[in-house]
């Protein structure tokens, strides 16, 4: 008998497949159709693999049990043929304009989380205002494994875990919270929200999930020693927590039995990567290598603070741009890549430097989780980071359907021989990056009034 955890990501969907009787376990990966049409993702494609993933997963491999992890936020509007007609990705800044209208202090209270794109109510009077017929023939908002799970089961629900992230989720009572959508005048589109359900919430073997975020800290057993780390499209980092810890830098998310995971992340990360090479190289040969790896550790006079789809954690910023500073004469392109690398070892010391006061670990996971950048995030953040090479939502999926159906596993051993190095904190790093590092923040303190007018 095998159990299944499928994660679908921005980049790979991929499905983590363990024999339940005898301990054997086994990945399959494939590529996200990402289509745009304007701001909306078209999340039809993707549906469709992951249905076609299902069905070779049950019929060729003899999985029975299935549980999902998802990007998400992914907002998603259903007409009444129970049709996606529209979605809105986690980063997407519209309806941003809407936050200085309403008190964040309230959403902290409730919600436990800052005004960011990642919510939902902004969006909702964005397309009010632009979009009225999408709302005209909308039927319910679901999120990305809701959809899943109803074209699966038949079944509209919503885990809470992704409905805290979409801000109207009062975490006392767990239940769309009403004090929320009356201060956001949204009180009349309680009809259009889903019934709310534990992410173990299971029908016929399919377990409906959450955030991938949420499943990768399970499956590395986070807890208030022990921290994550993905270094992927985006970066993201938590912790876990006993109690709930409101804060305008991180989001607080629900963490199963443990509590609460306090996190952040950030708005691009590899996907500056690919930025570079469409829009500064153009596809052309570079002139130098491009392989990250052999990006040199020693910094450069140029830094770059990569807003450019604005920021999240730690700054929750919609606002905030790209900026590239230090230029001489004797600059050149490679400075700017050297910098835009570095960069991304910023990005991850800003938001791992305010998780906790206290001393922890990082298991670190993902396509950049490499030298240089864990090296210099190791060293400025005086931090151990364990490299574990595991697909760690798709686990974390297949742990809450574990769970969900009462199967007790050893998971421990998958993440232990997942492990493959540790990467020990070195203090000459550390001194060759404190100086761009300081710039790399201190660039966004003095320019952050001129990015409100931009």
């Amino acid at each position: 008998m095998k159990i299944a955890g499928i994660d679908v990501g921005s980049t790979n969907i991929k499905a983590f497949v363990l024999d339940i009787d005898d301990d054997k376990s086994f990945i399959i990966k494939q590529s996200t159709p990402i289509k745009f049409n304007n701001e909306f993702l078209d999340i039809k494609p993707i549906v469709s693999e992951v249905l076609l993933l299902i069905q070779d997963l049950v019929n060729k491999y003899g999985v029975k049990f299935i549980g999902f992890s998802t990007m998400a936020p992914i907002f998603t509007l259903v007409n009444f043929d129970n049709e996606p007609i529209g979605a809105l990705m986690y980063n997407s800044p519209v309806g941003s304009e809407y936050f200085k209208l309403f008190d964040e202090n309230l959403f902290l209270k409730i919600n436990l989380n800052p005004l960011n794109t990642q919510m939902v109510f902004q969006k909702i009077l964005w397309l009010k205002d632009n979009y009225p017929s999408l709302i005209e023939k909308t039927k319910y908002f679901i999120d990305l494994n809701g959809y899943i799970f109803m074209k699966l089961t038949g079944k509209v629900k919503q885990d809470t875990h992704i409905a805290l992230e979409w801000g109207l989720l009062d975490y006392r009572s767990r239940s769309w919270s009403e004090e929320i959508l009356d201060e956001v005048g949204l009180r009349g589109v309680m009809d259009k929200l889903p019934e709310l359900v534990d992410p173990t919430y299971t029908i016929n073997d399919i377990t409906i999930g959450t955030v991938d975020v949420v499943a990768s800290a399970l499956a590395l057993m986070v807890n208030e020693k022990r921290a994550f780390a993905s270094y992927g499209t985006t970066f993201c980092a938590g912790i876990g927590s006993r109690e709930p810890r409101p804060s305008k830098a991180f989001y607080n998310d629900l963490l199963l039995d443990y509590g609460y995971l306090i996190n952040g992340c950030n708005s691009m990360y590899g996907s500056l990567i690919d930025w570079f090479k469409s829009n500064i190289i153009m596809g052309k040969e570079a002139g130098f290598d491009l392989n990250v790896e052999n990006i040199p550790e020693n910094p450069t006079n140029v830094v770059f603070l990569p807003y450019l789809q604005g920021e999240r954690s730690p700054i929750f910023d919609p606002r905030a741009v790209g900026v590239i500073y230090g230029l001489n004469t004797d600059s050149n392109i490679k400075d700017l890549w050297i910098a835009l690398i570095h960069s991304l070892a910023y990005i991850a010391t800003h938001i791992i430097e305010h998780l906790s006061d206290y001393q922890f670990d990082v298991m670190s996971y993902g396509g950049l989780a490499r030298r240089p950048i864990i090296n210099i995030v190791s060293s400025l953040t005086n931090r151990r980071q364990y490299i574990v090479n595991i697909e760690a939502a798709a686990l974390g999926a297949a742990m809450i359907a574990a769970k969900a159906n009462d199967i007790r596993l050893d998971f421990d051993r998958v993440i232990n021989t997942g492990t493959s190095s540790v990467i020990e904190p070195n203090e000459i790093l550390r001194s060759m990056h404190m100086k761009n590092y300081h710039i790399f923040k201190e660039l966004y303190v003095r320019l952050h009034d001129l990015f409100q007018v931009s």
